[in-house]
């Protein structure tokens, strides 16, 4: 039933002890349910789930904290890299110590300590949401949506850090949201150092949260302008704070690598733009970025895109007879959505990196559930009994978790048997099989062959782990790198071969011989190959008949 814009009594006064105890229990079955997914994900066997979630930088991030626990440092390849995430990597350092000789173990930990963050996000959502919302229906579906995503589900078991970041990311716009957007005097030392350490945590779980500090400072500001002595000591303290708790990592960084920023975003950079065909324009090149991005946030959300766009066509019919969000709900969602279209901007204009873009913007699914709970809060009001409201709630939620369960990649995290055309596990085992011990081999993608051959010398060749290597791209020196650090074979993709080609000038037929594909698997339709590196003091191959 339709009524006046403003909310009913029932909706509006502190919730009885009755609906509170309703409220605990649904959110303990909630996160329940959403950790019993994940973690069935996490447990499939290793051979069915590489392909769908893990990554080989998962594999690159793994090998790196295996390093670590074996009191070699940050290494990779017998050289020190910066190339990694430290939170993540140093918290996978304990699973090592404790399991020091097994390969696969770690990585089902590794996913199910990510699926336990996933979670923990889940919990900070859902009290977020309840303070942005009168009705107790909305949190639940918020909820709900999250809990059968197909794409958090693989985020959460992808065996890298995406979800230890949207984890602090959604921390620090709640207790943001909670303290600080409301206009009022700033709150306390202690609550500002609280802040400022969410930040240096979030900057440790993935270096674009910088992106995050810098915006949610500036927000503090903006707010506080009138006051502006007082918000700036405030500000001040927040920032020293993170800066605080991110300086060890800096200080750890220099003192292996003599960097502090990681080489991997240099590299990704590097790879995109030479990959970039010689007939592509300045304008074309960023607009099929822009177009990635796109689909990596609307063409992987489309449910909840649709279901937003849904909700702002009725918000706009009935927006003369609905009250406007509090100030500091709308501070909240705008600073949400700046990080949002910062983060964005950053990978669109400058680092690139298309095919991990929905990884790198996991984080805007956040603000668009915030959104999108934000405008049922608008809508709710105008239906006054609470049975209707949560009937509502559950055909929305019942509608847009079957679009997301009927998605092929879906059934495929719960059901999928490929074990030979998806994933780099079985790259890893043929390479740790076929050589002798000891073997030095090199590839552009090698994280799964570093850390499932660990009896062989592994040497990265895009330069996501390797400075020197990068260095070599840089001056398109590949080839002479790849012959410096002694490299036998090299194995990859086709475009893995010309990549290599293409960054080493004067490379010259027969530099690599014996070009074979490896036979057995694929990944994503592509089949692997393998060559072996001629040195200058060797005979030159004979001469095509």
């Amino acid at each position: 039933m339709l009524v006046s814009p403003m909310p009913t009594r029932s909706i509006d006064r502190e919730p009885s002890p009755g609906i509170r105890s309703s409220a605990v229990v649904a959110l303990v079955v909630l996160l329940a349910l959403n950790f019993a997914i994940r973690s069935y994900v996490a447990l499939r066997p290793l051979a069915n789930i590489d392909g769908l979630t893990i990554p080989d930088d998962a594999y690159l991030s793994l090998t790196v904290s295996r390093n670590i626990a074996g009191g070699h440092g940050p290494q990779y390849g017998g050289q020190y890299t910066n190339g990694f995430q430290p939170l993540y990597v140093f918290l996978m350092v304990a699973v090592f110590k404790a399991i020091p000789h097994d390969d696969v173990v770690p990585v089902h930990l590794a996913l199910l300590l990510m699926s336990v963050f996933d979670t923990l996000t889940l919990l900070l959502l859902f009290r977020f949401v309840r303070r942005l919302s009168r009705s107790p229906f909305i949190p639940i579906l918020i909820a709900l949506l999250w809990i059968a995503h197909p794409r958090i589900i693989g985020i959460a078991t992808n065996g890298l850090e995406t979800a230890l970041a949207c984890f602090f990311v959604t921390w620090v716009l709640s207790y943001f949201h909670e303290y600080f957007s409301k206009g009022q005097p700033p709150p306390g030392a202690r609550k500002c150092i609280a802040l400022g350490v969410l930040l240096g945590m979030a900057m440790l779980a993935r270096i674009d949260c910088i992106l995050l500090a810098a915006i949610v400072i500036a927000a503090f500001l903006w707010i506080q302008r009138r006051a502006q002595q007082i918000g700036l000591a405030s500000a001040v303290l927040v920032a020293g704070s993170a800066l605080l708790v991110y300086a060890p990592w800096l200080v750890y960084s220099f003192a292996y690598t003599g960097d502090f920023y990681p080489v991997s975003g240099s590299a990704v950079r590097l790879m995109s733009l030479a990959a970039v065909d010689p007939s592509t324009t300045s304008a074309s090149f960023y607009v099929s970025m822009g177009q990635a991005a796109l689909r990596a946030v609307a063409g992987q959300n489309e449910p909840l895109v649709y279901l937003l766009a849904g909700l702002l066509v009725v918000f706009l019919a009935f927006r003369h007879r609905l009250a406007m969000p509090s100030r500091g709900n709308i501070t909240a969602i705008v600073v949400a959505w700046i990080f949002a279209a910062s983060l964005g901007s950053a990978y669109v204009l400058y680092i690139f990196g298309p095919h991990f873009f929905d990884r790198y913007l996991h984080p805007v699914r956040v603000p668009l559930l915030l959104t999108i709970a934000l405008l049922l809060d608008a809508l709710f009001p105008l239906i006054e009994r609470a049975a209707v409201q949560a009937g509502v709630a559950l055909v929305v939620a019942g509608l847009v978790i079957a679009t997301q369960c009927h998605d092929p990649y879906f059934q495929s995290l719960l059901f999928g048997k490929d074990t030979q055309s998806l994933g780099y596990r079985n790259l890893g085992l043929w390479a740790k099989s076929t050589f002798p011990a000891g073997t030095v081999i090199g590839g552009s993608q090698t994280g799964a062959v570093g850390y499932f051959a660990n009896n062989l010398k592994v040497v990265n060749l895009d330069g996501v782990v390797s400075k020197p290597c990068y260095e070599s791209l840089v001056r398109h020196e590949n080839l002479e790198y790849v012959r410096k650090e002694g490299v036998q074979y090299v194995f990859g993709w086709k475009v893995n071969f010309a990549f290599l080609v293409r960054m080493s000038k004067g490379f010259k037929p027969g530099d690599i011989t014996d070009v074979k594909p490896i036979l057995g698997f694929r990944s994503w339709n592509a089949d692997w190959y393998v060559g072996r590196v001629r040195y200058p003091a060797e005979a030159p191959p004979p001469a095509p008949m």
